[in-house]
């Protein structure tokens, strides 16, 4: 699964978009529009909605850029406008969290060729700060991943997982600030967005690392797959005649 390690590398900001750094192409409104960027900068609740289409198009101009036929698929929104029946929380229920839980170890069961994007909220609303972070089927290292007592989500799996980072809560800064400051935990001021909690976690809302350096509720969930095999055709105007 080369490509997952590219687009891991893509992911953090270490190759380019079109020949433009990632901070350019968002400053050029080539991955947001003008809209989208002002959208984004004026709260919490609209970059936790944009968060998931922000890493699925960067997803796609990816796979343009390296040929492939990458397939995104949204397997957890973002809570917005949502409370739940208690207290008026936005959480990933428990029937969410089992459905990913299910797919994960599908996909590791079938080998398929595919990757999760994981966003985890700091807080019991589902409110960014968002930690982005991919994970991977191989045949080395292990994530030991929790969604809660209910449904119990500890069962070791053969992936690896690389953390993406937190995106900056403004992108209308200029290029050398906003460089400063994406796919990692830190503001211009030097605060940092993303503080680990140590607490425990509601039922079927928490996603913990093997290490635990980095847990919290679910956000949003990503699954992209690499279907290219679905694409290839036979071209019959270069088959031999005589096998036809």
């Amino acid at each position: 699964m080369y490509w997952v390690d590219e687009l891991t590398q893509y992911l953090q900001n270490k190759i380019f978009v079109g020949g433009e750094s990632v901070v350019e192409a968002f400053r050029s409104g080539k991955i947001f529009n003008y809209e989208e960027v002002k959208m984004w900068s004026m709260g919490a609740d609209d970059e936790t909605i944009l968060t998931p289409i922000l890493m699925s198009r960067l997803v796609n101009y990816f796979a343009l850029k390296s040929g492939l036929y990458l397939e995104v698929e949204e397997l957890i929104k973002p809570k917005h406008g949502e409370p739940s029946e208690v207290d008026g929380i936005y959480v990933v229920n428990d029937e969410e969290s089992e459905e990913l839980r299910r797919a994960i170890i599908l996909s590791n069961e079938t080998e398929e060729d595919c990757c999760y994007i994981i966003g985890l909220s700091k807080d019991r609303d589902s409110v960014i700060p968002l930690f982005n972070q991919l994970i991977w089927l191989s045949s080395f290292g292990h994530l030991h991943s929790s969604l809660g007592p209910t449904p119990n989500f500890s069962t070791m799996l053969p992936v690896t997982y690389a953390e993406l980072g937190v995106f900056p809560a403004h992108l209308n800064l200029h290029v050398e600030e906003l460089m400063k400051t994406l796919f990692t935990n830190t503001e211009i001021e030097g605060n940092l967005r993303w503080d680990v909690d140590e607490g425990g976690g509601e039922s079927g809302v928490w996603f913990n690392t093997e290490e635990g350096n980095c847990q919290g509720m679910l956000g949003y969930a990503l699954k992209v797959s690499n279907i290219h095999s679905r694409v290839q055709t036979i071209n019959w105007a270069k088959f031999p005649v005589s096998l036809l």
